[in-house]
């Protein structure tokens, strides 16, 4: 009995360190920053720049929204840069900066 308390103990004291160094990884792991999962995600964001882009295609707001998936305030609110895209919007905001007025028209007229 004696012996088995002992390795109760042993064990315990090792469960306990383990769960230190797992806590000690996890808050080291979160104070790094996140290296970018693809190149896209390293797309620089400029809110004049979108707003040019969204002029020189004639897009409203409210329509380029829709081809974000999100709603024209959402626009409203990254050119005037109070707020910035996720980067799940970047590619889609890159890929903008390619189009021209016949495409963008073309791109919105295929949407729901």
């Amino acid at each position: 009995m004696a012996r088995q308390r002992s390795d109760v103990a042993a064990l315990k004291r090792q469960v306990a360190d383990l769960t230190q160094k797992l806590s000690a990884m996890q808050k080291q792991r979160r104070s790094v920053a996140p290296e970018p999962e693809t190149p896209m995600a390293a797309v620089r964001f400029s809110a004049k720049g979108l707003a040019s882009h969204r002029r020189r295609l004639g897009l409203s707001a409210a329509e380029l929204g829709r081809m974000f998936g999100v709603s024209g305030q959402t626009i409203y609110i990254w050119e005037s840069g109070r707020a910035r895209p996720r980067p799940g919007h970047m590619p889609a905001i890159a890929a903008l900066r390619t189009l021209g007025r016949k495409q963008a028209a073309a791109v919105l007229a295929s949407l729901p």
